[in-house]
């Protein structure tokens, strides 16, 4: 927290500004109350460069959560809490970072991860080896190291320049986030599919065990020819 304080654009700014005062004192500018003068410069600064820049020493503290759900990957909630960790820092959202549209984004990412999960630990983890992979990797890996890298730039120069494909970082967000809601939509579709064929399978099977002698389609047929 205190490194990410003092290396921050904010403190930076308050520091040069506190320090060109100080040099002004140096040169004889100012007068016996240039130390009121610093401690005024410092703190225009640190506001100027948190205007311009957020303000990640409270951003830290979310991603503190986020990084202690994920120190131990092999735990069974490993999943659940790193998805809360990302549903926390889309809502509080400190410094900005996300739109509403992209908070909003955000969260219905992480719930349709998680509802995935659900389906999948239900259906017995019928996926391929490689959507398997993909699925855990989505809740562990990938959605958070997208959000860490994006929150680690300033919100307007990720809106304003263009870092690469010809996209600023936040173009290049919106597309990651929508990239893998597809992956999720289409990992659901393979279980449900899965699912219904267990189903047609199962029905079927009941079919065949008791259509000679008791399947409801047999009785009705029987009381019809009664009649």
């Amino acid at each position: 927290m205190v490194w990410r304080f003092m290396t921050s654009p904010a403190n930076w700014c308050g520091l040069a500004i506190a320090i060109a005062v100080v040099a002004a004192r140096a040169a004889g500018v100012l007068g016996a109350y240039w130390w009121g003068s610093v401690i005024i410069g410092y703190l225009a600064g640190y506001w100027l460069g948190k205007t311009l820049f957020g303000d990640p020493q409270l951003v830290v503290t979310d991603l503190a959560a986020l990084d202690e759900a994920l120190a131990d990957r092999e735990k069974p909630e490993v999943m659940t809490q790193t998805l809360e960790a990302l549903r926390t820092i889309a809502k509080s959202n400190v410094g900005k970072y996300f739109s509403p549209k992209q908070e909003a984004a955000l969260t219905a990412l992480t719930v349709a991860i998680e509802n995935l999960h659900q389906e999948w630990m239900r259906s017995k983890r019928q996926l391929s080896m490689e959507n398997a992979f993909v699925a855990e990797r989505l809740a562990t890996e990938y959605l958070p190291d997208t959000v860490r890298r994006f929150l680690a730039i300033p919100p307007k120069f990720a809106a304003s320049k263009v870092i690469a494909q010809n996209k600023t970082a936040t173009q290049l967000f919106d597309e990651s986030i929508s990239d893998m809601q597809r992956k999720v939509e289409q990992l659901q579709d393979d279980l449900a599919a899965q699912d219904a064929e267990a189903f047609a399978n199962h029905a079927a099977f009941l079919n065949q065990k008791f259509a000679p002698t008791g399947s409801v389609t047999n009785m009705l047929t029987k009381e019809k020819s009664h009649v």
